[in-house]
């Protein structure tokens, strides 16, 4: 029987309710609903939207492709 915690990652929820749900700010929303390209209304899972969420705050600020550790400039 799954957890309820692994029953809430799989199941399909619309956006801003899954911001409530992991407490998401706004601002941090918005961004990553704009890099994405999602509209009022789309439903992912709990895994896709975080997933989501990490990438967008892990990335540069100005657009420049994410460089990894320990790369020179």
């Amino acid at each position: 029987m799954a957890t309820k915690s692994q029953t809430d990652a799989s199941e399909l929820l619309e956006l801003e309710e899954l911001r409530r749900n992991f407490g998401v700010s706004r601002a941090v929303f918005a961004g990553t609903c704009s890099a994405n390209g999602w509209k009022p209304g789309k439903l992912l899972t709990g895994d896709e939207f975080m997933a989501a969420v990490s990438k967008f705050s892990g990335s540069p600020m100005d657009g420049r492709p994410a460089q990894e550790k320990g790369a020179k400039a």
